[in-house]
C-alpha cells in the first residue's frame, strides 16, 4: 500500500508496522522520522555513519547487522 504525504502533512505508522520512505515527485524531499519511545541511541547512528561512511557503496549485510544490533527488524 503506498500513502502519498505531501509537505506539511504527517503519517503515524505503528510499532512494528514494515513501511520505507520513497519520493516518487521530481523535487527533492525531506524526511523527519520520530520515533518514541526513544529506542535507538547515539551508538546507533554513529555504528550507522561508520558503515555509510566507509568509502564505496554502503554494505546492505552491515547496515543489516547495525540495525539487528539495535534492535530494529529489517525487512529485507
Amino acid at each position: 500500500m503506498t500513502t502519498p504525504v505531501g509537505p506539511g502533512e504527517v503519517l503515524c505508522i505503528p510499532s512494528g508496522t514494515v513501511h520505507r520512505f520513497e519520493n516518487l515527485g521530481g523535487e527533492v524531499a525531506t524526511q523527519l522520522a520520530v520515533a518514541t519511545p526513544g529506542l535507538l541511541g547515539p551508538g546507533y547512528f554513529r555504528d550507522l555513519a561508520a558503515v555509510i561512511n566507509s568509502g564505496g557503496p554502503p554494505d546492505h549485510a552491515a547496515l543489516v547487522d547495525v540495525m539487528r544490533r539495535h534492535g530494529l527488524t529489517p525487512s529485507i
